[in-house]
């Protein structure tokens, strides 16, 4: 039998190659965050300080590069997410990564702004991505167990509609103690959770955050 074959190192070019796709995915986040959706190549690529031939190099056009910001900025959050929260409860599991996405924004004022403003872009059936997919699953799993209602796409609007208004009030505005704990409370309940386990559940996972928080930076995965 052989041996199996080692992975080849990767190469200087390839390093190289995807620094730059890298830096052109961070220049457009900036844009986004600085000025919003309306973004032109020829913003992203004076921002990342490279020619345009360069980027067509990595992105067939601006779409395909919206396509990128999605998955680097909304789906590895919610990876990594998926990989920090480990509990088999989606309902805890749900209310947890709601909890730490509050918190990431609130600390990280760019990051909210990319987050709402890719919001509506992220739904778009051109996009080849689905960044809620974690969401969706933690939906609908709970439901499969009689938690949650139906995960439907009203349910998946109620729930990234709210902790989108969050957001942006944690960022604009000094909010009262308790407020992610209330938001999340009032989710739950919508969703199906009576009032007592919701409360519970709500007060859990804003306990849980500021240590998911710490490995969440540690991992950088945005």
């Amino acid at each position: 039998m052989s041996e199996p074959q080692a992975t080849p190192a990767r190469t200087r070019g390839f390093r190289k190659k995807e620094r730059t796709r890298r830096q052109l995915i961070a220049a457009a986040v900036e844009e986004i965050a600085l000025t919003g959706e309306a973004f032109t190549i020829l913003d992203v690529t004076k921002r990342a300080e490279v020619s345009n031939g360069t980027f067509y190099n990595y992105f067939d056009d601006r779409d395909a590069l919206v396509d990128a910001i999605i998955t680097e900025v909304l789906a590895s959050f919610t990876d990594m997410s998926a990989e920090l929260v480990s509990t088999d409860d989606p309902v805890r599991r749900f209310a947890t990564i709601s909890a730490l996405l509050l918190e990431q924004s609130a600390s990280n004022p760019q990051l909210a702004t990319v987050l709402l403003r890719l919001q509506s872009v992220a739904r778009s059936d051109t996009v080849s991505v689905d960044p809620f997919h974690h969401l969706r699953s933690d939906l609908a799993e709970a439901a499969a167990r009689g938690r949650f209602t139906e995960p439907t796409d009203a349910a998946v609007d109620l729930v990234t509609g709210t902790l989108s208004r969050a957001v942006l009030r944690l960022t604009t505005v000094d909010v009262p103690d308790g407020y992610r704990q209330e938001v999340l409370r009032l989710l739950l309940t919508s969703l199906g959770v009576d009032g007592p386990e919701a409360d519970e559940i709500a007060h859990e996972a804003v306990a849980a955050v500021p240590e998911l928080d710490r490995a969440f930076r540690l991992a950088e995965p945005l």
